[in-house]
Formats: structure tokens, sequence, C-alpha cells
């Protein structure tokens, strides 16, 4: 249970002041944390936090393992710190940050999802301190994780790992019809077109709102690809451009040759389908191989890993960014912060992503040539170290913001390209009623 005892502010232990908690006076806070007078040398000098009793809400994962690991971080914190944190591991996990902060109760620790800091940004703690000393610690910050968590010139949460799409291909099929993996979207449809007059397994590129993660990328990035983009510098709606109808209309020809339901599968049916020998190419992150290598080790030295294409602008993708925050209705932000410091450890972030292949990358520059990252020690990963610099957040070219975060969740881009691909609009309807949505949201 949550602790309501010791309401006040507590004795500060940690090496980070917390800010902005003006808001959670009404809950019961009398004033702000007060910076710590001393920096300790390392994590293992740390104050007992005094049988601290916090609630988190974290990620969960359609791979077991990767819960597994989470849960091992948090049986560590609560054995060194003498403190307790209740955590529900949930694949709704973006849901219910929105619906803790809707009933400002619940959760004091909070995983966020790429543009949900702005989103949740009046409930969130400052956490600048922390996210500007671990980011130094470590080379700095990636601009995408900058972009991600920082709100009006203050960190809302701290960039705990990316998810990083690719094309997911068998080489086998693609072997058997083209000499090159496919580096730009006219090359993928040449290769989708020439799997469907071979008779062999289809790509499968999923564009759906079921399945918002897959599709979001795929659908963004496809955008920024052929010059499209959601606002012009000025922050008007400018999605309705002929860069944008240029990527449509290549969806509609794409579409054509697309698996047979691709265009409504959710999370898990790409990976099934691929795991099935069903599909030859899927847009996802490494959680297929992850899957392949422990139920079929011949599919996984068949698989390759190979950046999303480029377009006539270039090459461009939309990670998922996962962030650790803290409510500001909390009644120890102190203890929660020292949770998100513990987890934020260079051999923390190097762990995660060995053992999950990948699938959760750090974002903090200096570890991304580091030579225990997956993408190093496995090529079959090589094409996952590059998400990085290419990474974009909804509503570029202007930094994140509640809008862009809006249109994510409401799958307006997503949708546009769906409709094409299943034939209910041509590429001008739905871009025009793409617009139209986008207007409705930042215009109004």
């Amino acid at each position: 249970m949550m602790r309501q005892q010791d309401l006040a502010p507590r004795r500060c232990t940690r090496r980070f002041a917390l800010k902005g908690l003006g808001a959670a006076t009404a809950l019961g806070l009398t004033g702000a944390l007060n910076s710590c007078a001393e920096q300790p040398e390392s994590l293992a000098m740390v104050d007992d936090l005094d049988g601290a009793a916090l609630e988190g809400s974290l990620r969960g994962e359609l791979i077991p393992e990767f819960d597994e690991l989470t849960l091992r971080l948090v049986d560590e914190w609560q054995s060194q710190r003498n403190a307790s944190l209740d955590v529900e591991i949930s694949l709704d996990w973006k849901a219910a940050a929105l619906q803790i902060a809707e009933r400002r109760q619940g959760a004091d620790i909070v995983e966020v999802h790429n543009n949900q800091p702005h989103v949740l940004s009046d409930r969130l703690v400052d956490v600048s301190e922390l996210a500007e000393w671990v980011g130094e610690s470590m080379g700095g910050w990636t601009s995408v994780a900058r972009d991600t968590c920082v709100v009006d010139g203050i960190w809302r949460a701290v960039p705990w790992s990316a998810t990083r799409h690719c094309l997911v291909i068998r080489a086998d099929a693609l072997d058997a019809v083209s000499p090159a993996v496919p580096d730009s979207y006219e090359d993928l449809l040449e290769v989708a077109e020439s799997l469907h007059d071979a008779g062999l397994p289809p790509v499968g590129l999923t564009m759906s709102d079921v399945g918002p993660s897959d599709s979001s990328a795929l659908a963004y990035s496809m955008v920024w690809a052929f010059g499209g983009q959601e606002l012009s510098e000025n922050g008007r709606v400018a999605i309705d451009s002929a860069h944008t109808l240029a990527a449509l209309t290549y969806f509609k020809d794409l579409s054509r040759v697309n698996a047979d339901g691709a265009l409504s599968w959710g999370h898990p049916d790409n990976n099934a389908a691929f795991l099935a020998g069903r599909i030859s190419v899927t847009q996802n992150p490494s959680s297929i191989y992850v899957k392949a290598l422990d139920e079929d080790v011949a599919l996984a030295r068949e698989m390759r890993h190979v950046p999303l294409p480029q377009g006539p602008a270039g090459r461009f993708q939309l990670p998922e960014i996962n962030s650790l925050g803290i409510f500001r209705h909390s009644p120890d932000a102190e203890a929660a912060s020292d949770f998100i410091e513990f987890v934020m450890r260079r051999s923390v972030l190097i762990d995660r992503a060995e053992k999950s292949l990948a699938f959760h990358a750090p974002l903090v520059i200096g570890l991304d040539d580091d030579p225990q990252m997956p993408w190093r020690t496995d090529l079959n990963l090589a094409g996952l170290s590059s998400g990085s610099a290419e990474g974009r957040m909804p509503g570029w070219p202007l930094p994140p913001s509640l809008e862009a975060g809006l249109v994510y969740q409401n799958a307006s881009i997503v949708n546009m390209f769906n409709a094409v691909g299943s034939g209910l609009m041509t590429p001008r309807e739905a871009l025009a009623t793409g617009a139209e949505e986008l207007r409705r949201v930042y215009e109004t």
C-alpha cells in the first residue's frame, strides 16, 4: 500500500532536488524538497530510506523475460534501500498513466510513453537535476530523448530506454527474389511485388489503431521520408502537402501486395505471422528475434534487422521512448527519485539492452558505441544501431507538444494510411480527412 503518514517533506538524503511540487500541497505536502548538501561519489553511498512504501505503474511486455528483468530491479532496490515498491506491470501501461493522472491518486512512479511527458506535464514533478546528471555522466542525451521529456525547459521524466523499429526480414526468402535487402521505399515495393509474384510469404506491414506502436512507427517515418510534416515552422497544420500525398499514394501501391489482414493486426499479430512463416518482412523491434532464438533457432539464423527505408527526403524513424516520471500526488517523491536513479545506472542500462537484445536500448550517447551493445555483438541486430540519430517525435519540426501527443493518441496519421491501404478512401480523401482532424487539435 502507498504510505499515507509522514506527509511533510522527508529529510533530503539523495543527491537531487525535486522541483515544481507546489500543486501537490493540496494533497498534504507543505513545501518543496530541499537540495542535498553533498553529492555522493557513487550510488553505493545511500542513506536508508526508512521503510518508504511506493507504488509504480510500469510497462509490460509480450515477452515474459522482459518483465522479469524489471521485477528483479524492483527486488534489488527494495532490498538495498529498506523500502518497498508495489509495482503493476501492464500491457496497458500507456492508458494506465493517463488514468492515474486523471484520478490524481495511485502510482508514485510511472513509466510514460513517447509524448506523454508533454500530455501529463502538469501532473509530473520536475526531475531536471536528476535527468541532467544522468545524461552528463554517460556522454549526454540524444536529441530525441530531450525532445521527448523536456517540456518548456523542464525535464518531466527521465528517458529510460528506446525501442527502435526496423524492417525484420527473412534472408532466405529475400535471397530468392532480390540480390540485396531493401534500402529505399522503392526497393521495398519491388521486394513486396517479387515475393507476391513468386508465391512466397509476403510482406506483412501493420497499419492499425489497435497496433499503434508498430503502425505509428511506420506511418510517421513514411510521412517524414517522403518530405511531409504535421506542422509548418509557424505552427500551422501542413500535413496536406504533395509530400504526404506521395507517401499515401505509395502506400496504396504497397498495400496491393501486403499480407491479407495485415492492416488490422494488433501488436502480437505480425510477430506471430512471422514466426509461423506466413510473412517474410514486417516492421518491428527485436522482439520477434528474441522469440525465434528461444523457439526456432533455424529461423533466427535467417533473420536480419535492417533500418527502415529511406525516401526522397531521407531516412527517419519514430522510436518508442519509455521514460520514468514521478506524479505530483506522490507523498514520497524523494524515494521515487531514488528508484529512478537506481535503475538509470550504466550497468543497468547495458544489462537491459543485452538481455532484451536491444529492445530496451539506452538513450545516452556514450553507450551507443559500447562494445557490449547487442548491435555490436550480434550482426543480425546491426540495423538497430542507427535509430537514435534518426529519431523524431510527433509534431516535428516543432518540439513535441500536448497537441502532438493527442494526435498520436488519436492515431490520426495511422488512420490516413489505413484508409488508403484498405481502399476506404483515395489518397486525396484520406489526406483531407487527416488534415481536418489535425486542425481540430492544433488550431481550435
